[in-house]
């Protein structure tokens, strides 16, 4: 649904949520098949299946609220698979991946405490708040989990 549209900041809260756990998820899905480090593959993996069970939750309660999830653009993935491509292209070692998991991971996070701050100040259903932020402390320590690749 478009911001604009949104009566609710729990509403607007949640797709954030939803798009970060979708962009999480289709940006691992990129990553995975360069992997050749296999305790790497598998932080990925539990990465991708915590992302996915985010995106289900935060697609669920929009649904209860009466509100569609909106997908991610074609243009936005079509950007990510570039990006991925060009900074993958002479360098995919386990370091490298990391990078760019942690770079994403940051990019999500900055993203999520905006939007907590905005649906706080709105007074935004406190459950919400509390499952993004939930969000939050999953990237933070899927962060610190590819720190030990650099």
């Amino acid at each position: 649904m478009e911001k604009n549209k949104m009566t609710n900041p729990g509403e607007q809260l949640l797709c954030e949520i939803y798009k970060n756990a979708n962009m999480g998820e289709d940006s691992l899905c990129m990553l995975i098949g360069k992997v050749k480090d296999e305790k790497l593959r598998r932080d990925i993996t539990c990465q991708l299946d915590t992302y996915a069970g985010y995106a289900q939750t935060a697609k669920n309660k929009l649904a209860d609220m009466n509100v569609k999830a909106k997908e991610l653009s074609p243009i936005a993935k079509i950007s990510s698979e570039i990006s991925m491509a060009v900074n993958t292209m002479t360098d995919s070692s386990a370091q490298k991946l990391a990078e760019l998991i942690i770079e994403g991971s940051t990019m999500g996070i900055v993203e999520l405490k905006k939007q907590i701050t905005a649906a706080k100040n709105e007074n935004a259903p406190e459950h919400i708040v509390n499952f993004a932020n939930e969000v939050v402390t999953f990237e933070e320590n899927s962060i610190n989990r590819m720190k030990e690749y650099l």
